[in-house]
């Protein structure tokens, strides 16, 4: 696949702030929601066990115990989880914007013949359109005025010999000037 990139943190700073942040959310509820089966554990043991000095809360104890490492490896395992899923959907805003950047950099090189393409899945896919809708518009300008600064050094290159000689190196600066101009157009 020509648009496939094999690189995830693409603007790293962003990718990892933005995962940092939806993973910040769920920290506070990682720690609680382990707390509070931990509690309802412990009030169950309490309802059900007659006796507190037996076996049965030994068992009830050491229960209680292995299920708060479960929770907590379980919750340690999905904030890993939401963070790579963070990193991933980060990486289709990122790619983008980096993308964009390395195309406006192309046209501040005077490279105006390329259209601005995302995959399939990445966001701002409209923003690329209205780019390249952008562009053509660009272009169509510049080519208009190519297409006048053509006729123009024309139209002088015509009449460069019927002026006297003074006038004569104004207009050739003229005609060189107008060739400049059209020198860049796409």
């Amino acid at each position: 696949m020509a648009n496939q990139r094999s690189l995830f943190l693409i603007n790293r700073n962003f990718q990892l702030r933005f995962s940092l942040y939806v993973v910040s959310w769920l920290i506070p509820l990682s720690i609680i929601y382990p707390v509070i089966i931990y509690k309802l554990f412990d009030i169950f043991v309490r309802y059900i066990v007659v006796d507190v000095t037996g076996p049965a809360i030994t068992t009830f104890e050491t229960t209680k115990a292995q299920m708060l490492w479960l929770l907590i490896f379980l919750q340690a395992l999905f904030l890993f989880v939401t963070f790579l899923i963070s990193i991933y959907m980060s990486h289709r805003i990122a790619g983008p914007l980096y993308k964009l950047g390395k195309f406006l950099q192309e046209i501040k090189n005077g490279n105006f013949s390329q259209e601005l393409k995302f995959r399939k899945g990445d966001h701002f896919l409209d923003l690329a359109l209205d780019f390249n809708e952008m562009m053509d518009s660009v272009r169509a300008k510049l080519s208009e005025q190519s297409s006048k600064a053509k006729q123009a050094s024309n139209q002088i290159e015509q009449i460069i010999h019927t002026v006297d000689p003074s006038s004569r190196q104004h207009l050739e600066n003229a005609i060189a000037n107008l060739k400049e101009i059209r020198s860049p157009a796409p």
